[in-house]
């Protein structure tokens, strides 16, 4: 999964938008929401070029659910792999990350330090690798909901978890 790395710790995708490629992420689902001239909202790409490609467009109502997933960037860690197989990481990294690429290959994508280097069943070759880590909540649930000025906004919504 190809993601954009940002300056900010966590930020927020709808959950149905996952895929190998995702939009740009914002800090907040409300961000994400617009109403157009019919006055129907709709929650869309913060990024113009995305918006272009139509495939990001969610029209929600007051009351609404919808899922979200936060991503979070960790600090790169280098990955040095010896002729027998074996690893060494210089780094850290938190036990929650769940998303690991080698050198921004995409292809190389794993859930765990472990299944990057056995590729599962098509391992990295020895060398020394640069390697994103990342985590991806599972689905959060927030509903729509009218604010006080009028403006459409997303809460988390606790009893629907």
């Amino acid at each position: 999964m190809k993601t954009r790395r940002t300056a900010a710790a966590r930020q927020w995708l709808p959950t149905i938008w996952l895929d190998e490629v995702v939009p740009s992420l914002a800090e907040d689902p409300t961000d994400f929401l617009e109403k157009d001239e019919a006055g129907i909202w709709h929650v869309r790409p913060c990024d113009e070029q995305d918006r272009e490609s139509g495939c990001y467009d969610i029209v929600v109502e007051p009351g609404q659910i919808v899922g979200w997933c936060y991503f979070e960037p960790y600090d790169d860690v280098t990955l040095t792999i010896d002729e027998s197989g074996d690893f060494v990481v210089d780094g850290t990294y938190p036990a929650a990350a769940n998303g690991f690429i080698a050198d921004n290959d995409g292809d190389t994508f794993a859930e765990s330090m472990d299944d990057l280097v056995s590729g599962c069943g098509n391992p990295l070759d020895p060398g020394t690798y640069k390697v994103q880590v990342y985590f991806w909540s599972d689905e959060i649930l927030h509903v729509a909901e009218i604010a006080p000025e009028g403006s459409l906004r997303f809460r988390l919504c606790a009893e629907a978890q």
